[in-house]
């Protein structure tokens, strides 16, 4: 599921048309973009119960972004007054707060009047919702966090399969072995008498025979 960043914008700015022409480019940077939710509400101070402003915001989850025309601890001033949840959370252009770890809710809040141009509130926009899309998918879609550990060495007793070199098993060829074949070829079985030095029993027993008459004739 894609990462989402909800961000309020108060829509009525200050008297004179230097915020009203910010306000305007803001709103036209910011709506439409991907991954952003664009809401626009009056002062927080003045919505009333049951408004159709103040129920948006109770509706809405999780962290996100306020874009106001007044300081940043006025605005979560406003915002608790309304019964709402969250924390004041550093930023680039608001790095005075300690750091906010979940669960508690980040409110990002934002003073409009510091800035001469919407494309630098566009930008810090944006990077809070890259910064929130790198946390998401780093821990949740590779891995689950826990370090990985190598397996337990193989047991030969326990019916897990034993891998041996195939250098090992043939470089001692078995002299039992009925498949080894001579260099031409064909192949060699143990009584072949073809082989230098390969006798068979038989033949054993006549050499033994005829060295014994030989030693009987030697003999006085």
């Amino acid at each position: 599921m894609a990462v989402r960043l909800p961000v309020i914008m108060i829509h009525s700015p200050p008297g004179g048309s230097r915020w009203q022409s910010l306000g305007e480019s803001v709103i036209g940077e910011l709506i439409g973009r991907p991954g952003i939710d664009l809401t626009l509400v009056g002062r927080l101070a003045d919505l009333a119960t049951g408004s159709t402003d103040r129920l948006t915001l109770e509706s809405l989850r999780g962290d996100l972004v306020v874009l106001d025309w007044q300081p940043p601890d006025g605005i979560l001033a406003d915002w608790h007054r309304l019964g709402l949840d969250g924390a004041r959370a550093p930023h680039r252009d608001d790095q005075d707060p300690a750091p906010v770890s979940p669960p508690t809710r980040r409110i990002y809040a934002f003073d409009l009047r510091g800035f001469d141009d919407a494309a630098p509130v566009c930008d810090a926009v944006k990077r809070l919702l890259e910064s929130r899309q790198t946390r998401t998918f780093t821990l949740g879609g590779i891995g689950n966090g826990k370090p990985t550990t190598a397996p337990p060495p193989s047991n030969p007793t326990s019916g897990s399969t034993r891998f041996e070199s195939v250098e090992s098993v043939e470089s001692v060829p078995s002299p039992a072995d009925p498949t080894r074949n001579r260099t031409d070829g064909s192949p060699i079985s143990h009584r072949d008498e073809s082989i230098p030095g390969s006798t068979s029993p038989p033949d054993r027993d006549r050499e033994l025979d005829a060295l014994v008459d030989e030693l009987d004739l030697l003999d006085p």
